[in-house]
């Protein structure tokens, strides 16, 4: 999980220009050597995770199934997401759970191959930008499914222990 290429980012801080997500935000010069190492690369920036928030119709539906173990377990931590986080319009996404949901559920992504970039330094250090000619060849999540996501989400969460 990492990025935000056509989409602004989640980084609010005094010193950056908001348009990095945390992720490259917090090393954005290991990130910057990713895109120029030739590697294969796939990301599910923010571009995909802004499609499936944490918001109170998911709320309602997971505490509808509370009485597994799992699901009763994530709707209180996900609860505390909702009115906590700091006020300057963030809405806590399923950032890190979308991304690992992509090894069960392929099929409910779209991708682009894009060439992207990220920049190393300074007050826009972490910003993941396309660089037509001159970036890295990646495979960037732009949209899931989000009822295929959730159908597979609430699924794992109602597993008996």
């Amino acid at each position: 999980m990492g990025g935000a290429v056509d989409v602004i980012g989640n980084v609010k801080t005094y010193n950056h220009n908001g348009t990095a997500e945390w992720n490259v935000f917090w090393d954005p010069i290991s990130a910057h050597k990713l895109f120029r190492a030739g590697l294969p690369v796939t990301i599910v920036p923010l571009d995909a995770t802004n499609h499936v928030p944490v918001s109170f119709d998911f709320l309602q539906q997971l505490a509808r199934q509370s009485d597994y173990f799992f699901s009763n377990l994530a709707g209180q931590f996900w609860a505390t997401t909702i009115d906590t986080i700091p006020a300057y319009e963030y809405t806590y996404f399923m950032w890190d759970v979308l991304t690992t949901s992509y090894l069960a559920i392929p099929e409910a992504f779209d991708f682009e191959m894009v060439e992207l970039e990220a920049t190393p330094m300074g007050a826009s250090a972490g910003n993941t930008h396309r660089a037509p000619g001159s970036g890295q060849w990646v495979k960037m999540a732009v949209n899931v499914r989000k009822e295929a996501f959730y159908a597979y989400l609430f699924r794992q969460l109602s597993c008996t222990l």
